[in-house]
């Protein structure tokens, strides 16, 4: 009986609600490529990247070193073993050894240590954090100026790396919109 009364309440309601949905203008956005291609990002981020580089190739070439050290860490072992080695040349080699195990030891505590890795991806993520409000800010601007009701991120670049957005009919991709007015005071 208390639904008769609400009856002619929710049909208003649904009309009501249809009529606004056809009202309301949506777009969407790849705020990866908008990342990708704004011009800020080459020049706040590449600073990191470089010296994040350059500390891989140093790494790179720290396990080389080390790689070339184990093997003939192995070969000075084999020789000692030998009990035919005379007394001077097991000296030289156990000395030869020992000195090459201590380099082996320095440069494997060297390799180990990833704190200055953490802190540079640490300052690109700060950087790319600052961009990501830069871009946010601009869309946000955008979507008031053209009187956007949403603006629906398309990327994918969350947890799920599934975009949010399944289908969207009469919605505007304004991707390339942003990205202009993003480079608009580019070099």
């Amino acid at each position: 009986m208390h639904f008769r009364r609400f009856l002619p309440l929710l049909i208003g309601a649904l009309a009501l609600s249809s009529a606004t949905a056809q009202d309301i203008k949506c777009a969407t956005v790849d705020v990866s490529q908008l990342l990708t291609q704004y011009h800020l990002t080459q020049s706040e981020i590449s600073v990191f990247q470089t010296e994040l580089d350059h500390y891989i190739a140093e790494q790179n070439l720290r396990e080389e070193t080390l790689n070339h050290y184990e093997s003939r860490i192995k070969v000075l072992i084999a020789v000692l073993k030998d009990k035919t080695l005379p007394q001077g040349l097991r000296s030289t080699h156990r000395l030869a050894y020992e000195e090459l195990l201590s380099q082996y030891n320095t440069l494997n505590k060297e390799s180990q240590k990833s704190a200055h890795v953490q802190e540079i991806n640490w300052h690109i993520d700060i950087a790319k954090d600052k961009l990501l409000d830069d871009i946010h800010s601009v869309i946000r601007k955008f979507a008031k100026k053209k009187n956007y009701h949403w603006i629906i991120e398309t990327s994918g670049n969350s947890n799920s790396q599934v975009s949010p957005l399944v289908y969207a009919r009469d919605a505007t991709d304004i991707t390339n919109d942003i990205i202009e007015i993003l480079n608009k005071d580019a070099p």
